[in-house]
């Protein structure tokens, strides 16, 4: 069914009644907004995590941080691809938060315990200069 998360997963953050509300093609578009965001977040902290180990993982080995951030994600997409519903400032406060999680993650402003770490160093561009006003040496 989904990648990642259950449907129980959803439920800690949406109301049963909107799942029902939305049945005609709501398996559909969890599953495709589930793996754009799981693409973003891949793209946010694969630096220095092993993404492909966090989400093989299943059941209770979930990273339960990580999996509210993705589920909080995965509802403000599902809310905002209705046109007639218009988002509510929780579920936007809630994605907000997400979002910045997930980027000071890649900023090193968030190190989250019981991820796992890349262990092979991967190649990284470093810039600098050094100045030598002097030229002589």
């Amino acid at each position: 069914m989904y990648l990642f998360i259950t449907g129980d997963d959803l439920r800690t953050t949406i109301y049963q009644r909107f799942i029902d509300e939305s049945k005609s093609d709501f398996e559909e578009r969890v599953e495709k907004i589930e793996k754009q965001r799981i693409a973003f977040i891949k793209s946010k902290i694969a630096e220095r995590y092993d993404v492909n180990s966090i989400f093989e993982t299943t059941g209770e080995d979930r990273h339960e941080l990580l999996l509210k951030y993705l589920c909080d994600m995965i509802v403000f997409d599902l809310i905002r691809t209705n046109a007639t519903r218009k988002v509510p400032a929780d579920f936007m406060l809630r994605y907000t938060d997400a979002k910045k999680w997930f980027q000071d993650i890649r900023d090193g402003k968030e190190s989250p315990y019981d991820l796992p770490v890349l262990t092979e160093a991967s190649p990284s561009l470093w810039h600098g200069s050094s100045r030598n006003d002097n030229f002589y040496l």
